[in-house]
């Protein structure tokens, strides 16, 4: 009684007697029912800590995790685990566990632990982690993927869970139905405010917040904003949604959240009077806090992985549990071309996953080469060798493309699709300065960019600003969802995709999917991709004049177009269920061991 004080005691001996009986059940210990005094769970513990040490997979560092788990409800950090690992090596579990249990300070870590659960993996499920992508406002390349990939595992009825580091917690938990739901039928970045807004204003973190905008008038945020549109307008000679650079876009996004909270006062304010009244009469937010304890668990990472904490865990859980891990990995192009991006920690996090992953899909050939050459040089740390596999990603849409055709206005003149963030690496500007050549010739067309900004947007803008100020065969979409997307492959009368790195060029196969021709640049994945689907047209990505002149081509010689097309109709696609299959199968191999 006197190790962690009188008050509260009662409650933080039941959560943790919850989660030593959810931990002797997993791993075939008597469940029984669990005394609600620490000293004899403590005398518990060290029996579960007893078969841990005799069972295959566990390590010191298993020990400890699971001694974390059990007192705190939450993974520990690596450094922790590591210093109480070496505790344990020297003075073994009895004293490791009371000095843990002393150095606790129950107040912050028990008290606030008391309803965490732990849930069990299964060892015939897939856990897929979609952390990054379940939030994400836009549908860019990855998340594009993501989101596909999600949705056609789903429909096929997998043993598939996915799951999030929860952005409160920090600790894995199965997504919510409402999450579930954002991920695989993404609605673009207005839906997404809507739905979520209410979940953000019912967060018990923030009812000062609440009060100072529901009580305080909006005008506040609003002339804030004005003052950033008359700074912008200084800047650029005047106002349009396009101008925002990348530093601005989060500020842009939460003041679109706030705008929708003014015009909905009185809505917000019930569900925030009705969430008070459930929290009340119901403990929601604490009685169903589950933590995924993964053991001898198949994870599936399909996201640029670059959190510190995240990759720590998994560190943690492939040094310390017999859990198979694949992951993804869409290009390594910040070590092989630096000059294209902005090489950061998040990076540079994510390429540790190499040392632990069993399972490695590339999504092209000259992906999986470069992999192949980089796993040479990546501590396993006596980790066997993953297997390295090449799968193509799909082009097609989850939506009904009839449906979505009939919406489509035809145009009145020749449309030019260009898809991606806007960065150096994706190369719009030559686009733009090839279109700015033609349209001097008097060629009539529009040239449609549809993506978000990226690293040095504000550069192709400058430049945008000089070339084409009124807009006369420019036109700029942001934040376009699939359905958005598909009906500009359908208006579009070929697209051009001409970075210079890829590690696939998904917007190549989805042009093609739709019976578009492609001008594409004659390098690398995109050349691979090319040549295996047809109907493209090759150009060096670093010739203004080149692009041009394979534009001019497309636009006004119907013949060559209509062999481009014929190309295109002996060459069959993907679909993303097929990858999905593909994928999962690589995944759960080794499930059975």
């Amino acid at each position: 009684m006197g190790l962690l004080g009188a008050r509260g005691l009662n409650r933080q001996v039941e959560g943790i007697s919850l989660r030593l009986a959810t931990l002797k059940a997993l791993f075939s210990q008597a469940s029984m029912p669990m005394p609600a005094d620490l000293e004899v769970l403590k005398d518990h513990f060290l029996v579960l800590d007893q078969h841990l040490a005799s069972s295959p997979g566990f390590s010191f560092n298993g020990r400890i995790l699971v001694l974390f788990l059990v007192f705190t409800g939450k993974y520990p950090e690596q450094f922790a685990l590591a210093k109480w690992a070496t505790h344990l090596i020297g003075d073994g579990m009895p004293a490791t566990l009371t000095s843990f249990l002393s150095s606790l300070d129950y107040r912050a870590e028990l008290k606030s632990s008391v309803f965490i659960q732990l849930k069990p993996t299964s060892r015939d499920t897939l856990y897929v982690d979609v952390s990054n992508t379940v939030d994400h406002p836009h549908n860019g390349g990855i998340q594009r993927v993501v989101r596909q990939l999600s949705l056609s595992l789903r429909e096929q009825a997998k043993n598939v869970a996915f799951y999030r580091i929860d952005s409160i917690s920090g600790q894995p938990r199965l997504l919510y139905e409402s999450e579930l739901e954002r991920l695989v039928n993404f609605k673009g970045f207005d839906k997404m405010v809507k739905s979520d807004v209410a979940l953000f204003w019912s967060s018990s973190l923030t009812w000062a917040i609440q009060d100072l905008f529901l009580k305080t008038p909006f005008r506040i945020l609003r002339y804030a904003y004005e003052d950033f549109k008359y700074l912008l307008k200084a800047y650029y000679g005047r106002w349009r949604e396009d101008y925002l650079m990348p530093w601005s876009k989060y500020f842009h996004w939460a003041l679109m959240t706030l705008r929708w909270v003014d015009k909905n006062k009185k809505e917000v304010r019930i569900f925030i009077k009705n969430s008070k009244d459930r929290r009340k009469k119901k403990k929601l937010t604490r009685n169903n806090e589950e933590v995924l304890l993964f053991f001898n668990a198949s994870l599936l990472l399909p996201e640029l992985t670059g959190d510190l904490a995240r990759v720590e865990l998994y560190l943690n859980l492939k040094e310390s549990m017999p859990n198979r891990f694949t992951i993804i990995v869409y290009d390594l192009i910040p070590l092989i071309m630096p000059e294209f991006c902005v090489v950061g920690d998040a990076f540079l996090n994510f390429t540790r996953l190499f040392r632990i992953a069993d399972r490695i899909s590339c999504i092209s050939e000259s992906v999986k080469r470069d992999v192949e050459n980089f796993s040479k040089i990546v501590p396993r740390e006596n980790f066997s060798i993953p297997k390295i596999s090449s799968n193509l990603l799909a082009g097609d849409f989850k939506i009904d493309a009839a449906r979505v055709a009939e919406k489509i206005e035809p145009a009145r003149i020749p449309q030019i699709l260009c898809v991606g963030t806007f960065e150096p690496r994706k190369n719009q500007i030559s686009l733009l300065r090839a279109g700015y050549v033609l349209f001097k010739k008097g060629l009539k067309f529009k040239v449609v960019f549809a993506g978000n900004h990226g690293w040095l947007s504000e550069n192709f803008f400058s430049e945008l600003e000089e070339l084409d100020p009124q807009r006369e065969f420019v036109e700029i979409m942001h934040s376009i969802t699939d359905s958005q997307l598909n009906a500009l492959y359908h208006a579009c009368k070929f697209t051009v995709f001409i970075s210079h790195a890829e590690g696939f060029g998904l917007p190549i196969l989805e042009s093609i999917q739709r019976g578009k021709p492609v001008v594409v640049s004659n390098r690398g994945s995109m050349l691979e991709i090319a040549n295996l689907v047809g109907g493209c047209l090759m150009v060096n990505p670093q010739s203004p004049i080149e692009i041009a002149s394979a534009i001019e081509k497309f636009l006004t010689d119907e013949t060559f177009y209509r062999e481009k097309l014929g190309e295109i109709k002996k060459r069959d696609t993907l679909t993303w269920c097929h990858y999905a299959e593909i994928v999962y199968a690589l995944a759960m191999s080794g499930s059975s061991a």
